[in-house]
């Protein structure tokens, strides 16, 4: 495997618990900055909170694994 291809499925898929924080704090501010963007657009901000709930339940079940 090469190396690209080491340090992409490290990114996608964190092994160390700061690389897993990291991901949180990064999707919630995405999250947050989406909610405000479409806070104009019923439709756009009901899409982007259920992107969020898809969201937090993969945190939530890495966190039971």
């Amino acid at each position: 495997m090469s190396q690209y291809a080491a340090d992409l499925i490290d990114l996608l898929l964190p092994t160390t618990d700061s690389g897993v924080i990291a991901g949180g704090v990064l999707a919630t501010g995405l999250i947050g900055f989406g909610i405000w963007h479409a806070r104009a657009h019923r439709d756009r901000r009901i899409f982007i909170v259920g992107l969020a709930v898809l969201t937090i339940a993969g945190f939530g079940l890495r966190a039971l694994h």
